[in-house]
């Protein structure tokens, strides 16, 4: 088998990847919320205030811009991670359900992108118990309680994203039911990115405690080789001695 490549550092910034996810989904939520408010005044009779309407336009086209930059640079934070956390539980087991390459692949194939990374997930948490025990560490059996609460909020948060860029909003009223579920799909967003930052901590730590078990593993067969060497190299004076001069 080979030896680990190191996740820390990947797994450091998946973590402030997802971190200023949630940051900025939240300052965009905000913003929804503040408009949400005129539209509303709006909706109900309130005179509308052109100088108003456009800092709000102003201040919309502004955060959804730094929320897309930001969860452009999350997802590729993440997908580094879940990468190589997937390629290191390839070196420790010959019976993974998919190649190495699934973990990113995945995400961008439709419908196989609806489970099957919620599956490679799922298969790291069972598969790096069972590797565990196998060597005799107990492992947290909890820790990959999270995979499915933040896999289907996930794929909840997709779905209204998706109804949200097809609302019409040509009208108040379809303007103020779309930010509506805009707002509705930031909250669930938010939630989505805080229980991911639980299962990438939580498994990150566990990879952590695989590579010491390993370091642990390859010492000792080291210690117990040192003796045969010693003797091999006796047997060896052995054989060579009478021939000397």
């Amino acid at each position: 088998m080979k030896s680990f490549k190191n996740n820390e550092e990947r797994a450091k910034w998946a973590k402030i990847g997802l971190t200023l996810i949630i940051i900025i989904t939240v300052i965009l939520t905000v913003s929804n919320a503040f408009q949400l408010e005129l539209l509303l005044g709006w909706n109900n009779g309130a005179e509308v205030d052109m100088n108003e309407a456009e800092i709000n336009d102003t201040r919309q086209e502004i955060v959804v811009m730094a929320y897309y930059i930001f969860r452009c640079l999350g997802a590729v934070a993440f997908l580094l991670w879940f990468r190589r956390a997937y390629f290191n539980l390839h070196q420790k087991s010959k019976a993974l359900n998919y190649d190495e390459g699934w973990a990113v692949g995945a995400w961008f194939v439709p419908i196989l992108n609806l489970f099957r990374p919620y599956k490679i997930m799922k298969e790291l948490y069972a598969e790096s118990s069972f590797w565990l025990k196998t060597n005799g560490i107990k492992v947290n059996g909890e820790a990959g309680q999270y995979v499915l609460p933040w896999w289907l909020l996930w794929v909840l948060t997709t779905f209204l994203g998706r109804i949200v860029n097809k609302l019409p909003e040509e009208t108040v009223s379809e303007l103020v039911e779309l930010t509506q579920v805009a707002i509705a799909a930031g909250i669930i967003e938010v939630i989505a990115a805080l229980i991911a930052l639980k299962v990438v901590h939580n498994y990150s730590n566990r990879e952590k405690l695989m590579m010491d078990l390993e370091k642990q593993l390859e010492l000792r067969n080291d210690r117990s080789t040192a003796p045969l060497d010693s003797a091999e190299g006796q047997d060896a004076d052995q054989l060579i001695s009478p021939l000397s001069p």
